[in-house]
């Protein structure tokens, strides 16, 4: 038996042509195709008004890809040099480093809108030999610091009363301060005092050895007693001592019985990035 492949493959592909046509025709002249979008992973599960909006979260606008580099540097600069550099960079602007080895005596410091790029992760290596501080406690220090000021539980640099603002959803709230606030650049940390007692709805508590066995590790103690609750903000814009923030509000059972409070930091990195390099911490 004699097997004509051309003629086979040929009458596939004629075939194949007019399915094509005729669904092309079909969507043209009477049809409108309809593709739906994938579920959400709770959909079903979860109450729509009790899932979280994710759309807010990691880089909005993706990574930067920044062009226009402010210094170059080759291997042999200190570290010393490479952290002027940065330092002395204008906003969305790149510190390069070239390739090959940098023998780092010391840690860099970064600064916001500005990416530390290297020329690849097999051609620039970054080999440390020295950390920096980067305003923290006892040892162990990091090879290279992104921060903003010193903010934390324990010592906040702003704190303000949240007096109004607390349905779900909303996203306007009153405090009773916005010193050092700038909108577009800060964040607040949202929270009130847990409760006490179990009311049948929602019981947020995490105190040590009595609603919780071993207590509230990094929340704030005070005013009022632990503060596990927590929402943190984005500041979009202020009004005197309104403040526009998104997300919304989350949470139903926010309320002025429990001394809710807003604190940030006066300063926060932003939008800084190292990439297009190998690094090697001190213990190698």
């Amino acid at each position: 038996m004699q097997v004509r492949t051309r003629e086979v493959g040929r009458a596939w592909a004629v075939r194949s042509l007019g399915i094509a046509l005729a669904l092309c025709m079909s969507l043209t002249v009477g049809g409108v195709l309809t593709i739906r979008a994938a579920a959400e992973p709770w959909s079903g599960i979860l109450d729509p008004s009790r899932a979280i909006d994710w759309s807010h979260a990691g880089i909005p606008g993706g990574i930067p890809n920044r062009a226009t580099i402010c210094a170059s540097l080759d291997p042999g600069s200190t570290a010393a040099q490479v952290n002027a550099a940065i330092a002395a960079c204008p906003p969305d602007q790149v510190v390069f480093l070239t390739a090959g080895t940098f023998t780092l005596s010391a840690g860099l410091n970064m600064k916001s809108d500005v990416t530390l790029r290297g020329a690849g992760a097999n051609r620039t290596k970054l080999v440390f030999t020295g950390t920096t501080q980067c305003d923290r406690g006892p040892p162990p220090y990091p090879v290279i610091c992104f921060k903003g000021s010193f903010s934390w539980a324990g010592g906040e640099e702003n704190t303000a009363d949240w007096t109004a603002g607390y349905a779900k959803g909303t996203t306007v709230i009153t405090l009773s301060n916005t010193a050092n606030l700038r909108p577009g650049e800060n964040f607040l940390i949202l929270d009130q005092v847990d409760d006490t007692t179990d009311g049948g709805d929602i019981y947020n508590c995490g105190v040590a050895n009595g609603c919780v066995s071993q207590g509230s590790d990094g929340m704030r103690t005070g005013p009022g007693g632990y503060r596990n609750q927590r929402q943190v903000v984005k500041v979009t814009a202020i009004a005197g001592n309104q403040v526009t923030i998104t997300p919304g509000i989350y949470m139903p059972n926010w309320r002025a019985t429990q001394a809710p409070q807003a604190w940030w930091p006066t300063t926060v990195l932003r939008r800084a990035g190292i990439e297009n390099m190998t690094i090697q911490p001190v213990d190698g």
